[in-house]
């Protein structure tokens, strides 16, 4: 496995080994040039896994660093916002993680890109 790529970071966490994913995003993130779209899922990663591993703070650090880093982009909007609802729901925050993943469709409908619409619906379930 790869972990220096997305689909090895994912394999990773298919795996259930968490603390190699955050270590893997972690040292990704180091790398100069990389994109916006790049860097908000190398940080989705690492937060996903953070949460698998009950590290809800350091998760929340990474979906606030994913909205900083959004900007007005519809589609990383939509990205960093149903993260951080994920991340709410998972700090029991729930008033919070409804707001948030409401937003996070608003920016996903105005994206049209389907898989993030999916992705801020399950936030809403």
């Amino acid at each position: 496995m790869k972990a220096n790529t997305l689909q090895g970071l994912a394999e990773l966490a298919r795996a259930g080994q968490y603390a190699s994913v955050v270590q893997a995003a972690s040292a990704a993130l180091q790398s100069p040039g990389l994109t916006v779209a790049v860097r908000l899922l190398w940080l989705q990663g690492r937060a996903h896994s953070l949460l698998a591993l009950l590290e809800l703070q350091s998760a929340e650090a990474d979906a606030q660093a994913m909205l900083a880093l959004a900007g007005r982009t519809a589609s990383h909007r939509a990205r960093a916002l149903a993260c951080l609802a994920h991340v709410q729901t998972r700090q029991e925050r729930f008033a919070l993680a409804l707001e948030t993943a409401s937003a996070a469709l608003q920016a996903a409908r105005r994206s049209r890109q389907s898989e993030l619409i999916a992705l801020a619906l399950l936030r809403l379930a």
